[in-house]
């Protein structure tokens, strides 16, 4: 769209959007008002009354569907919008900022807070739960076209809309509902330098940064490429990285914080700080590591790749104290499966530890099974490991809390 658009925008389609861009709270009464008024704007048919004949209902608003059981049951939905042959419309409402907190100086004619009666819609824009919400309301849209009677067909196209927001579009022309894609594709305009500058503006949005909001480009490359989703990843990926090292008190100064990937001049002096202190973390455990490597202590990363190719390098008065036992107790070739019982699993760690050369950590009890070594699984062997070492099945290392042995 050219940057002049908006001046060719005719003025009573700019009321409209001004008028819609305030709405907020409730969904029902907001959607069929939006579609009604969308339609006069357009100059096109509004939608029709209902009947009981379900056969007569092509064009309407809250239109039944019978959601059929492998048990012969039924369920019954509603289509916010159908048309037949034409679309599904599914809506939502957002708000535009979160749920305000009760003013208990004001109540409404109930006497109840007058802020808790205040609709907010279902999630703040701007937002990783919106993006879920979209992305139901896309699924929910879908599941209603599966509904809809055989004679129907797949319509061509699905609309999830966020009420004086967005209308997303998807289609599939096929027939076969099976292949809802964005219409047109949105996803020509996204580039990795413009996902991470949408991301560090959203940073500084919500840790209250006084910056302007998102501009109409920026939201359309947020919702596009999932600019919350891949923020809830980067922040949940620092969040096992810092715990990994042990350092899981520097979370709270650094993680969703502005300048984690562009610098950034809304930097709060508790997060500069919690960065120089993470900075000299890391040159200090450089230099640790380095001195262990110097005495031909090795802790590699992959043992039966490594130590054939590297390990002639190590000095060989000291070739004795090379060890995988912090990273890969047990050799891969015979690595056992991940126990299904809960007890089973206490007693396999035990035996890992027992087994092990030297204090261990989570993750490398969690190594030493077969299968990926995934969040879920990381978190459950620091249960066991913390069951063991309540009841004295395990200890670890006065100077590191974060390892794990069985005395001998």
């Amino acid at each position: 769209m050219p940057e002049d658009a908006s001046a060719q925008t005719p003025p009573e389609v700019e009321a409209f959007i001004a008028r819609w861009h305030e709405s907020g709270g409730a969904e029902i009464a907001n959607y069929q008002l939006l579609v009604t008024e969308l339609c006069d704007m357009l100059g096109v048919e509004r939608p029709q009354p209902t009947h009981e004949d379900q056969a007569r209902n092509d064009y309407v608003l809250e239109r039944s569907v019978a959601f059929r059981h492998m048990d012969g049951s039924a369920t019954m939905g509603r289509i916010d919008c159908y048309k037949r042959d034409c679309f599904i419309l599914e809506a939502k409402q957002s708000g535009k900022r979160d749920a305000a907190r009760p003013d208990t100086a004001t109540t409404d004619m109930f006497g109840e807070p007058a802020a808790a009666a205040r609709k907010t819609g279902h999630a703040r824009r701007g937002t990783g739960t919106w993006d879920t919400v979209m992305r139901a309301a896309r699924q929910q849209a879908e599941s209603y076209a599966r509904a809809l009677p055989i004679a129907h067909g797949y319509p061509p196209f699905l609309l999830v809309v966020d009420v004086g927001h967005v209308v997303e579009v998807f289609a599939d022309f096929s027939g076969q509902g099976k292949n809802y894609a964005h219409f047109p594709d949105k996803h020509g305009q996204l580039t990795m330098t413009g996902l991470y500058n949408v991301l560090e503006r959203v940073r500084e949005l919500e840790t209250g940064a006084e910056v302007a909001p998102l501009s109409a480009k920026e939201q359309d490359i947020y919702e596009a490429g999932l600019v919350g989703v891949l923020k809830e990843i980067h922040d949940d990926i620092d969040r096992a990285v810092l715990r990994a090292y042990g350092w899981a008190d520097l979370i709270d100064p650094m993680v969703g914080r502005p300048g984690a990937t562009t610098p950034s001049p809304h930097k709060s002096a508790e997060q500069e700080a919690a960065e120089q202190d993470l900075l000299g973390r890391l040159v200090a455990l450089n230099q640790d590591r380095a001195a262990e490597e110097a005495r031909g202590h090795v802790r590699w990363l992959r043992p039966e790749f490594q130590i054939p190719k590297l390990g002639h390098k190590i000095p060989e008065p000291a070739a004795a104290e090379q060890t995988a036992a912090e990273l890969a107790p047990v050799a891969s070739e015979t690595k056992p499966a991940w126990p299904r019982d809960g007890m089973e699993q206490i007693r396999r760690v035990h035996e890992v530890l027992a087994d092990a050369d030297a204090p261990v950590t989570a993750e490398a009890v969690a190594r030493s099974f077969q299968g990926r070594l995934t969040t879920k699984k990381r978190e459950r062997v620091e249960q066991v490991l913390a069951t063991l070492v309540t009841t004295g099945a395990a200890q670890t290392p006065p100077d590191n809390p974060n390892a794990f042995f069985v005395a001998g």
